[in-house]
């Protein structure tokens, strides 16, 4: 692991889907050593086959996952899980409900800043059959649970009527006008859309309700030329709307010896200095989720190809840099 471990928030009011999305998280191998934090294991249908061990607030999956519950401070939690040994690469932290999302980011933006964690994703799961008959008090909180959000999830399509979800679409539109936006049945996305690591199948004979393929497509980028900053920049900004999501492992022509790496989330993109290239072939590997239908992939092809046309004023890579996409 390069740096601090990538943290990510999921937020969304009570009853909208966020325990149902945890539970894939947990029966999916991602790829990378994971501590998932939640507010009670209660409400979690964990199969007995999957629970390496049990400690009090925590438990150990076969998949390498690590459950532990929040008590009363979030911040002695992440200082526990990032105690544990070998060292958690990434945390998926579930918002109570009733949490209020501005004070959470606020938290995490220090954190960020203390070099503590990485700040991946801000997730919102909306209730779509749900979100319309909110009282204006609790409609305020998921407003601020959209508007605080990289990605939000309109969960539970298939059960809301057609009026309700055109209702839904312009409140998440209204408030989270640079999320990026994805449409679910039993908050079943691919996990790689929404943290920012790989997944692979899901563990659990259980089958997946929702055929990714026929609503996500996923686009890949490989180039053995270096790309140069200003450009890389560029193409993150303008990048078409039906993209998701953007990662990946970047040779870049400022910092030759190191790999940078990018990430692009919502409304949110970052570059961040890696660790020495050393042996490795110095390749750029950039993967993009979106909608299916709604890129155009050789377009997309062009795009990133460009950036390995020089700017007429190269920039200069020191430190991370995080911007806010201005996405139409």
């Amino acid at each position: 692991m390069v740096g601090p471990p990538g943290v990510s928030v999921v937020a969304g009011f009570l009853g909208s889907g966020k325990t149902t999305f945890l539970n894939r998280v947990l029966r999916a191998d991602v790829g990378v050593r994971m501590a998932v934090l939640v507010n009670d294991f209660g409400e979690l249908n964990i199969d007995a086959e999957f629970i390496e061990s049990h400690d009090g607030d925590t438990i150990a999956l076969t998949n390498g996952c690590i459950c532990c519950t929040i008590r009363d401070d979030l911040l002695s939690a992440l200082r526990r899980v990032f105690s544990f040994e070998p060292k958690v690469e990434h945390v998926l932290i579930e918002a109570s409900g009733v949490a209020d999302p501005r004070a959470m980011s606020q938290t995490f933006f220090h954190l960020e800043q203390q070099k503590r964690i990485r700040l991946d994703a801000r997730i919102a799961v909306v209730d779509a059959e749900q979100l319309p008959a909110l009282g204006p008090r609790d409609l305020s909180l998921a407003h601020d649970q959209m508007s605080e959000s990289d990605v939000v999830l309109i969960n539970k399509c298939d059960a809301a009527e057609r009026t309700a979800l055109d209702w839904t679409r312009k409140e998440v539109a209204k408030f989270a006008p640079r999320a990026a936006v994805a449409e679910c049945e039993y908050a079943g996305v691919p996990l790689e859309l929404v943290l920012g690591v790989g997944a692979s199948t899901p563990q659990s004979e259980q089958p997946d309700p929702v055929d990714h393929a026929d609503e996500f497509t996923t686009f890949a980028f490989e180039s053995a030329e270096p790309l140069y900053l200003a450009q890389l920049r560029q193409a993150a900004v303008e990048l078409p709307a039906g993209i998701y999501r953007a990662k990946g492992v970047v040779a870049l022509h400022e910092l030759p010896e190191h790999a940078v790496h990018l990430n692009v989330v919502g409304r949110r993109a970052r570059v961040d200095r890696g660790s020495a290239w050393g042996d490795r072939p110095r390749t750029t590997r950039i993967v993009c989720i979106g909608r299916s239908g709604g890129v155009d992939l050789e377009q997309l092809q062009r795009h990133f190809y460009g950036c390995a046309q020089a700017p007429a004023r190269p920039s200069v890579l020191s430190r991370a840099i995080d911007w806010v996409r201005r996405r139409t």
